[in-house]
């Protein structure tokens, strides 16, 4: 089933689209939301170990995404999640008093029982992370459907990452359909920092891919109140 990110095909329309989709349209736990209604908590810090690997992307129509050996884990609340992609919306899905940051970068995740968790940061326009995201900004796939691997173009995962460790935790969706509940989310308080010229371009491949931040629906959002 076609969906996408505006007219009759657009977000407010997925739940209709297919009974598949039904959760977008009526779930109570939807992504991704405004992060500004949050409780200060002391939560365990979130544990990264990301290798080194050979840039594998695809232009799937909605996002540009890059797959991965199922070799880099992430460890949060003593539960191991191994990655399983990670890709690009612009602008932000999320948003901080309403307002979007320049785009988003998802990293999906998935524990051995198949439950998921989302690491997501906020791209916001600096140079820290300029370097570590050459590879893959230089390399994105304009037409839809064209999937490539590049022996030339190594990405170091965990330089990816801010250095900051702080995060806002909630229990949500997939942004995309079926937009699946009960995921866990892990959004980043420190933003990945791109250029201009970075941050364009990924907007020129891709468009507007973002999802509207979705009703709370009496959620707890919580953030790391200590480093």
């Amino acid at each position: 089933m076609n969906w996408g990110y505006e007219g009759a095909e657009g977000p407010e329309e997925w739940g209709e689209l297919d009974p598949a989709f039904k959760k977008c349209g009526v779930g109570e736990q939807q992504s991704p939301i405004d992060l500004t209604s949050v409780k200060k908590k002391d939560l365990v810090n979130l544990d990264f170990n990301y290798g080194v690997e050979n840039l594998h992307l695809v232009n799937n129509g909605h996002s540009q995404q890059a797959k991965v050996a199922e070799r880099s884990t992430l460890t949060a609340n003593d539960v191991d999640y191994e990655l399983q992609q990670y890709h690009f919306h612009t602008p932000s899905e999320h948003t901080v008093d309403g307002k979007p940051a320049e785009g988003e970068i998802h990293f999906v995740h998935k524990d051995k029982d198949g439950n998921l968790a989302v690491v997501g940061a906020l791209i916001t326009e600096g140079e820290t992370h300029e370097e570590a995201y050459r590879p893959i900004i230089d390399n994105l796939i304009k037409d839809t459907g064209v999937e490539r691997s590049f022996d030339d173009a190594p990405v170091t995962l965990e330089d990816l990452l801010p250095k900051q460790s702080g995060y806002t935790a909630y229990d949500g969706s997939l942004t995309t359909p079926p937009c699946s509940e009960d995921v866990k989310w892990f959004v980043l308080d420190a933003p990945v920092e791109l250029s201009s010229v970075q941050i364009e371009k990924l907007r020129k491949y891709m468009g507007e891919n973002a999802r509207p931040a979705q009703d709370l629906n009496g959620r707890e959002v919580v953030e790391d109140s200590t480093p």
